[in-house]
């Protein structure tokens, strides 16, 4: 998932501020962390959480929250899925500011 328009335009301002010159190039899960990061510093908090059935011991799926509410399906099959829920949901929030 990438962000458009005003989010896309606020996160590049920051990453020079930030000197992270390499986003485009990085794994997702360290543009995950870049992003993550920035939605910190613009008041919104994007979380992941695995859920895993202790009985069974395995992985169930993965939820993704913005400022502590679900978002997307309630379980995604793969971590990627719940992170691009969560980044779909902070493009909304932050180009609708």
């Amino acid at each position: 998932m990438k962000l458009t328009g005003k989010a896309k335009k606020l996160l590049l301002e920051w990453c020079i501020e930030n000197d992270i010159l390499w986003l485009d190039d990085a794994y997702p899960s360290s543009q995950w962390g870049v992003i993550q990061d920035w939605a910190d510093s613009e008041g919104v908090t994007l979380d992941i959480e695995t859920n895993y059935i202790v009985q069974t011991n395995t992985v169930h799926g993965y939820l993704s929250f913005v400022n502590g509410l679900p978002v997307g399906k309630r379980n995604t099959k793969t971590r990627q899925e719940a992170r691009n829920a969560a980044i779909k949901k902070l493009n909304q929030i932050i180009n609708e500011r």
